[in-house]
């Protein structure tokens, strides 16, 4: 559900890993052979930080059958997720206007006023607004509004093509004597809001929602609209254009954690698929992003070599990977083995990034791999934590009070994430290219 840059950015680098006193480390195995190769491992966080952790539309009223406005006594339901720092934005249309909405102003709702997570009525931080971008009618009189025009955007245009609070010479009742809305903490940083049409003077319509960092999401007061698709709500109450758009702007920017590699042969030594964690150090790394207790795991005569990665590149001391930054470290290995290594989804309770349970064929055919193997990576869960809302819950690292704090997970099993939480596909997240080294 993504976040702005600066903001994604900020969060990705408080991330509490536990790492400062780890260094790069590689730990020799077998004997090296005529037939051995060297390689250099590039894992690089191409994630793209977005402006929205959170977004969606809200279009059918509770206990409608079908999408459709909201007349006096009914009301709109949905679910969103933020920790501190994040704010909820909206926008729903006054039915009886020619293009007014109701919303937040440009920075939102807080839903974590004084660091408590939000919980009650919230309708005085809720304005009516006018989207600039047709002409003002008598409300509920106007033939070019949406009860009543003959097709969409029919009206003349605004004089004033500016977003500003309702400024017409029209009577309009308080907006609290219109709207309610009501915002409930479920735990976890994620809550339930609702939003309640209270009056006959006008329905409300279906509309969009947003939880970002920065203000101003969905209009700037005193600018043109952004050309998203507002007017399409605040004109029809049609958040076709509007849903969509910030569908594409909404995602999660994670920092990846330092992580622990092994060259072997045979199946992947971290884990298998199905079964409890093998309590190897996995937990540590998949909670916390610490990859000490994994790599000295990754030891003996049963691998070619192991190690650490702590530094990234460019820089001089331990941290994790933030988008646009990599690390890259060398390996030998020689035909018949795989190279498997772990690293912590940061913005998770217990994600890791790996392999399959083959690991990554070092001589495919027997030839030295060379090229981009992301697509053989893919997110797991480790089995040891109970999962959040990725980037919004307050037991993952950059929001835990200590290491190792969140509630047990109902599935012990290691498997492929299947939280019913969105994540973007691994190789969207992460490139991680093997070149020989001649």
């Amino acid at each position: 559900m993504v976040l702005t840059s600066v903001n994604a950015l900020r969060i990705g680098v408080t991330l509490a890993i536990g790492v400062l006193l780890i260094a790069a480390g590689c730990n020799g195995g077998g004997g090296i052979d005529d037939d051995t190769t060297r390689f250099s491992v590039m894992v690089e966080n191409i994630g793209t930080p977005q402006p929205f952790l959170d977004s969606g539309v809200f279009n059918t009223p509770v206990g409608a059958g079908s999408p459709g406005p909201a007349t006096n006594g009914n009301e709109y339901q949905f679910m969103v997720a933020g920790g501190e720092g994040m704010y909820l934005s909206f926008a729903t249309m006054y039915g009886q206007s020619n293009d007014l909405f109701f919303g937040p102003d440009g920075m939102g709702i807080d839903l974590h006023p004084g660091g408590t997570p939000l919980d009650g009525d919230v309708t005085d931080q809720v304005y009516l607004w006018d989207a600039g971008t047709e002409e003002n009618q008598e409300p509920g009189v106007g033939d070019n509004q949406a009860p009543r025009q003959a097709a969409p955007d029919t009206g003349p245009a605004d004089p004033d093509d500016t977003v500003r609070l309702v400024d017409d010479g029209f009577t309009y009742s308080a907006v609290d004597q219109l709207i309610s809305v009501e915002v409930s903490h479920l735990g976890d940083n994620e809550f339930l809001v609702t939003v309640s049409c209270i009056s006959d003077e006008t329905p409300i319509s279906p509309g969009v929602y947003v939880v970002h960092g920065d203000p101003d999401p969905l209009f700037e007061e005193g600018q043109p609209d952004h050309g998203m698709g507002l007017e399409r709500i605040a004109e029809e109450g049609n958040p076709a254009l509007l849903g969509p758009a910030v569908a594409d702007m909404t995602g999660l920017a994670t920092p990846l954690s330092p992580l622990a590699w092994v060259v072997h042969q045979g199946g992947m030594p971290i884990f298998e698929l199905g079964q409890p964690d093998f309590d190897n150090g996995l937990e540590r790394i998949a909670e916390d992003g610490n990859p000490a207790d994994l790599g000295d795991s990754l030891t003996g005569d049963g691998f070619s070599a192991s190690g650490t990665v702590a530094i990234p590149d460019g820089a001089s001391s331990p941290g994790p990977i933030t988008p646009g930054n990599s690390y890259t470290f060398v390996i030998e290995g020689a035909p018949g083995d795989s190279l498997s290594f772990a690293s912590m989804f940061g913005q998770s309770n217990d994600i890791f990034l790996a392999p399959g349970q083959n690991g990554i064929d070092l001589f495919p055919g027997g030839t030295p791999l060379s090229g981009d193997v992301s697509s053989q990576l893919s997110w797991w869960d480790a089995g040891t934590e109970a999962n959040q809302f990725p980037g919004a819950g307050p037991d993952q690292a950059p929001r835990q009070s200590a290491p190792d704090t969140g509630d047990p997970d109902p599935n012990a099993n290691v498997r492929l994430i299947d939280d019913g939480y969105h994540y973007a596909p691994a190789d969207e997240i992460v490139r991680v290219i093997i070149t020989p080294i001649t």
